[in-house]
């Protein structure tokens, strides 16, 4: 009985993971798709079929969507921090240009 168990619990893992997959591989599904279009997109697919726990298929998808969202913002504070960089890197540039250029019209004065 145990063992039975045991096997009907991995084989309704081995659907979760391909649904999991299915999500991953999905050009559709965006950090910002709700669930309603999800199950518009896959009901045919045998994979999203396969489990017939639609509540587990929901968390699954919301933490898919979750890890989307980090992700986006992720890239999005990466891009800032990189735009934040280089308009650092530019003032400090013109600061040494004007710095230099000053340097060089006070030696001109002097002499």
């Amino acid at each position: 009985m145990i063992e039975r168990k045991k096997t009907f619990r991995e084989f309704i893992e081995k659907r979760y993971k391909a649904f999991k997959k299915m999500l991953e591989e999905s050009k559709e599904i965006t950090s910002s798709t709700e669930w309603s279009k999800a199950v518009s997109t896959f009901k045919d697919d045998y994979r999203f079929k396969a489990v017939e726990q639609s509540e587990k298929l929901e968390e699954i998808f919301n933490n898919h969507v979750s890890e989307l969202k980090k992700k986006l913002c992720q890239k999005e504070l990466h891009e800032e921090k990189r735009n934040w960089k280089r308009k650092f890197e530019q003032c400090d540039a013109q600061q040494i240009e004007t710095r230099e250029a000053r340097e060089c019209q006070l030696s001109v004065r002097w002499r």
